[in-house]
């Protein structure tokens, strides 16, 4: 077996594709950058251990992904960290809704499309208001 802290990232990262104690050895080495890079953008110790373990656990799963060509290894463990901040940040419950519509003043009539979340409510200036549920 080879020393593997002798060993260059590129080898490393090839090597690591089968064999988990050159994937451990990649830990090793990144580590603590990518705790730290979760804990400045966290601001939690608690929730960097959580995006740093995710990170390595998905940085393990796709290692046949990794192009150095495109970049530094922990550049990309940064970069899976950061999907993970994003993904656990964004609430489940939450969705972007499209709403389109195009008026026309002549007939007063409106076409629309809402992507099919809940009806539309057309409030009037008067106060009042309508589900609008044909389409």
């Amino acid at each position: 077996m080879h020393d593997l802290s002798e060993i260059g990232e590129r080898s490393l990262v090839d090597l690591a594709r089968r064999d988990r104690d050159a994937f451990a050895e990649l830990y090793r080495r990144n580590v603590q950058a990518v705790h730290a890079f979760a804990r400045r953008r966290t601001g939690a110790a608690a929730d960097a251990e959580d995006i740093t373990a995710v990170t390595f656990e998905r940085a393990l799963r796709s290692l046949h992904r990794f192009d150095p060509a495109r970049g530094s290894f922990v550049a990309w463990l940064y970069r899976i960290a950061t999907n993970e901040i994003i993904d656990q940040d964004t609430q489940s419950d939450l969705f972007v809704t499209v709403f389109y519509a195009i008026w026309d003043p002549e007939s007063g009539k409106i076409c629309y499309a809402n992507a099919g979340h809940n009806p539309p409510l057309l409030l009037r200036h008067d106060g009042s208001s309508t589900l609008l549920t044909q389409h």
